[in-house]
């Protein structure tokens, strides 16, 4: 025990030898450099002997204690093998690869350690048995990998041979993932730096004239740039145009964003951007051209020479909006220019897009193409080109019916086969409509006919990806299709609402968008997404939600006054905002791939290429952007043990042995709970790169609201939460308190349904009811995932919160108290999310212990985001009265 900090090796030794010879097992091998004794080659290996033959006859008292005596050595005989590591190597490289494997040795003795306890406990479980001797067994194998990697030796026999060639291709393989594990211990490393980041950001944010926090928050973004482009992230040419394109739009948001705003210094800013991006564009379109075939790569030439003259009229537009930001003309100009240029955006990205694994969605694939191909041939006005993309669309369209029908031939559900012959005969009559409303655009060039014929690309889009969807039913391709449907709908919402939209558009419309909003949900809890995406998925939909009713607001304001040329404006921008957003959740919805890693990195700093020139709110903005950057990176390339990334996959094994405790009683539970804080030791700190993880951990606990301060709070208008006996009733009373301090504010009409600080009110109730019902059902994960995703709602709450903050600089003390609620909101969100784990840890013991302190922090999050509301509510308030004073005025 003495030699387990590694400090007294030779006590470590001693041990050891002491555990041989109670085994009667124990092997000495001669060091054959120093000649001197060195450790047990095979240390325990009579106390593991023992251990299985215990568990092969469900012996609990001879498997406890041969538990224990491994338990006893194992600190002492990792010490002992590190030390021999270090006598052995001869180079860094070497010694490096000897720690790991030593590191993974600590891993599968600890994971020995929990399977073993909880077969034990469960004498009667041959599965978990089986599981315990199996990890025995590796335990033992590994330990004899390690001896010959200290101190190789010739084989003696072919067997021995054989095991040696086993180690040697083991040790090739675990120095490929240490190539890995050393990359990641740099993102590990921007873990710290994001924290800063994130702090430096908030203070700029709190105060935009604080020069020095300005200056502090600047000299962080250049070191967590750099930070992040120490992490490599391998991409093909193809992955780098898409990243390149994504830039380039990026570019073109911040500069209709600044010349809407008319902000003349920011939107000098964007143009000079959106030079370069172009630029970038064009350099990486060229590379990947002599690896197109030759179609796509004249077709993707064509888009190339178009994208100039389109860059010239998106500037010139631009500043023509900044002269008169009112004229509803000019703003229309504006977004043309930027829908021919996302347009030319999307054909790029079909073109280059690679070919699908089966023929079916390789056909979708190519009648997409040809979709652009024909849309480009009517903004160029080319009739030979019309003609030729005709042709092709013709041609492509009838090879898709033939895969989708065979595709549906052999449907596996009749579901799935509807699915199919509905999208298919949409085509069907799309697709010749298409080829007529494009000849008619090209011969009359009007605005009318031009929309109809976008309409009906959408459309035929739509059906598109319900193919895509039924055959590759991944999340973004079912959330593309219910998307490009929507965006059919909005399309047809905008061109009838000057004769008053029916009813049966409006409740498709309504069910498009509870279908969206039902996808979201299902995609935010996607591990395949980065974490950043996952979150900002949650956000987009109470913004659809504000979209949508708005949309429908405003066609009501057109259907009433067809003339009005300022609110057929607005509609449109509205519908444009709309797609936007619905293209924005479906790019989100993408896998966390090296591509989509560095489209965020290219476009973040492209924002911060001329970083002196930026407003605090636009450089904050940029930070908050890239502080989301690096924490993608450290949750993508985060270090864990050799070959898994992450220790909590041994949950299952502490969980076996929770519920084993439980159920063997008090007496076994403490024994569990002992062998239980070594396991969780052990499981947290093997084979993790060095520097070790920053452990968090909860602020001081808030004080705990006495009865004279309820009342208080009562006389100020906010209700009481009842105390309750059960912690599951705390818990419901809680989330009912929430719950119905956001629905009085909404009834009383001062904050809107789809107001996103009720949104995100309204679902840590949620969760909060849910935590209730995790622990009466004895969900543990359930009860920690809610715990978790609390505290990302209160994050993304906290932004929401400082967004009206900032506006209030002419309420100072209204904005202080709105700033004062997030600190406090974010002190309890990450002590409830810690909590959550402690009490889950407990359930299946049964322990109670914690239940006071959970209750008293959840109760005050209650408070506190009840008052948060009332804060909200009056800010809203004064900001639509200060709106509607300075209108009247002008």
């Amino acid at each position: 025990k003495s030699g387990a900090t590694g400090a007294d090796n030779d006590a470590g030794r001693r041990a050891v030898a002491d555990i041989n010879r109670g085994g009667d097992a124990g092997r000495e091998i001669v060091d054959r450099g120093a000649g001197q004794a060195g450790a047990g080659r095979r240390a325990g290996r009579g106390s593991r002997a023992k251990l299985a033959s215990a568990l092969r006859r469900a012996d609990p008292v001879d498997a406890a204690a041969a538990g224990k005596a491994i338990a006893q050595a194992k600190p002492g005989l990792i010490a002992v093998w590190r030390d021999e590591a270090r006598r052995s190597a001869t180079t860094g490289a070497e010694r490096q690869l000897l720690d790991a494997t030593i590191d993974e040795l600590n891993e599968k003795l600890a994971r020995e350690l929990a399977l073993s306890v909880a077969a034990a406990q469960a004498p009667g479980d041959a599965k978990a048995a089986q599981a315990a001797i199996k990890a025995v067994d590796e335990a033992n194998a590994l330990l004899d990998e390690v001896a010959y990697s200290v101190r190789p030796v010739a084989p003696t026999s072919a067997a021995e041979a054989a095991r040696i060639k086993e180690y040697d291709a083991r040790r090739a393989e675990r120095a490929k993932r240490l190539v890995k594990s050393g990359e990641a211990t740099k993102v590990l490393e921007l873990d710290t730096l994001a924290a800063r980041l994130a702090y430096a950001t908030e203070r700029v944010q709190r105060n935009p004239t604080d020069a020095k926090a300005r200056a502090e928050l600047e000299a962080l973004l250049r070191e967590a740039q750099n930070g992040a482009e120490t992490v490599a992230l391998p991409v093909s040419k193809r992955e780098e145009l898409a990243a390149a394109v994504a830039v380039y739009d990026e570019s073109l948001r911040q500069l209709n964003q600044a010349a809407e705003a008319g902000d003349s210094n920011g939107m000098a800013v964007a143009a000079k951007a959106l030079v370069a991006a172009h630029d970038q564009l064009v350099a990486k379109a060229k590379e990947l051209m002599s690896e197109l075939p030759p179609a796509q790569r004249d077709q993707l030439a064509k888009y190339l020479d178009a994208m100039q003259p389109l860059l010239k009229q998106e500037v010139a537009a631009a500043r023509e909006v900044l002269l008169k930001p009112s004229d509803p003309a000019v703003l229309e100009n504006l977004a043309a220019a930027s829908g021919a240029i996302r347009a030319i955006e999307a054909a790029i990205l079909s073109t280059i897009a690679p070919q699908a694994a089966t023929p079916a969605l390789q056909q979708v694939q190519a009648v997409d193409r040809e979709l652009h191909a024909l849309a480009h041939a009517v903004r160029s006005g080319s009739d030979a080109e019309l003609t030729s993309a005709s042709r092709r669309l013709v041609e492509a369209h009838g090879k898709l019916r033939d895969a989708v029908n065979a595709e549906a031939a052999k449907a596996p559900n009749p579901t799935a086969r509807k699915q199919l012959e509905l999208a298919r005969a949409a085509l069907d009559r799309l697709v010749p409509q298409q080829l007529v409303l494009a000849k008619e655009a090209l011969a009359r060039g009007d605005k009318d006919s031009r929309d109809k014929f976008a309409a009906a690309t959408v459309s035929t889009r739509a059906s598109l990806s319900e193919v895509a969807a039924v055959l590759e039913p991944t999340i973004r391709n079912r959330l593309a299709a219910a998307a490009q449907a929507d965006e059919a709908l909005v399309l047809d919402l905008l061109s009838s609402a000057k004769t008053g939209v029916p009813k049966d558009k409006l409740e498709a419309f309504s069910a498009a968008n509870g279908r969206i909003a039902e996808l979201l949900k299902e995609a935010a809890t996607q591990p395949s997404l980065s974490p950043s995406h996952r979150e900002q998925l949650k956000a987009a939909e109470p913004k659809l939600r504000s979209l949508q009713r708005r949309l429908l607001e405003e066609a009501g304001s057109v259907s009433a006054r067809p003339g009005d040329a300022a609110a057929q404006h607005r509609l449109n921008q509205t519908g444009r905002e709309m797609q936007q957003q619905l293209q924005r959740v479906v790019d989100l919805a993408a896998p966390a791939t090296n591509s989509a890693l560095l489209s965020d990195r290219l476009k973040v700093s492209a924002r911060l290429k001329d970083i002196k020139s930026l407003s605090s709110a636009h450089l904050a903005n940029a930070a908050t952007e890239l502080n989301a950057h690096l924490l993608d990176l450290v949750s993508k390339c985060r270090p864990g043990s050799l070959g898994k990334s992450d220790p909590a996959d041994d949950m299952v094994a502490i969980g076996a042995l929770l519920d084993a405790a439980a159920a063997k009683g008090p007496q076994h539970a403490q024994y569990g709970l002992v062998n239980l804080e070594e396991v969780f030791a052990d499981l947290e700190n093997a084979a993790k790169p060095k520097p070790p993880p920053v452990v968090e951990t909860p602020p001081e606990p808030a004080p705990m609201a006495l009865d004279k301060e309820e009342i208080a709070l009562q006389a100020k208008g906010i209700d009481v939460i009842p105390r309750a006996e059960t912690f599951e009733d705390n818990m419901k009373n809680v989330a009912e308190h929430i719950a119905t301090a956001t629905d009085r504010s909404v009834t009383r009409g001062a904050l809107a349904d789809g107001d996103t600080v009720v949104g995100f009110s309204r679902s840590i109730a949620g969760e909060l009811t849910k935590i209730g019902q995790a622990a009466r059902s004895g969900h543990r994960q359930d009860l920690i995932q809610s715990g978790r995703t609390i505290a990302a709602l209160v994050v993304d709450l906290e932004k929401d919160i400082k967004s009206i903050a900032q506006q209030l600089a002419r309420d100072p003390v209204l904005q202080d108290r709105l700033y004062s609620s997030t600190q406090a909101l974010r002190n309890y969100s990450i002590q409830l999310k810690i909590l959550s784990v402690v009490k889950a840890a407990s359930l299946a013991l049964g322990d109670r212990a914690n239940d006071d302190q959970i209750v008293q922090v959840t109760r005050g999050l209650g408070y506190m985001l009840s008052s948060t509301i009332a804060n909200v509510t009056e800010a809203r308030i004064k900001l639509r009265v200060g709106t509607a004073s300075r209108a009247a005025h002008h």
